[in-house]
């Protein structure tokens, strides 16, 4: 089940998202595995995360992180972004997607 998540980060902090993964009906899912990005609207990746970089998954919950020595490139501006997760089922689902607003650091 998808959930809009609207947020913003300054660069040169640690960009930090916890998202509890659920099913249709709004019941628990145990993510097996996870992407997230950051996307320009154009479709240019920002960045992109699974479990092996970024991503830690903990029961319920994906928790994606982008430290400062991961944020080297970035631009501020408005850009898309989504999690993705195969569950213990093997089914594929988009658990949240919205906007971050990178902002610069003052």
């Amino acid at each position: 089940m998808s959930t809009r998540d609207d947020d913003e980060f300054k660069l040169g902090e640690t960009y930090t998202v916890v998202v509890d993964c659920r099913d249709y009906a709004g019941a628990p899912v145990t993510p097996v595995t996870a992407s997230f990005a950051i996307k320009t609207f154009g479709g240019a990746v920002i960045v992109a995360l699974t479990q092996a970089s970024g991503i830690t998954i903990n029961g319920n919950s994906c928790i994606i992180s982008i430290p400062t020595y991961e944020q080297t490139g970035f631009e501020p501006g408005l850009y898309r972004k989504r999690l993705k997760i195969t569950d213990s089922n093997n089914a594929v689902s988009r658990q949240m997607d919205g906007t971050t607003e990178i902002l610069a650091d003052e």
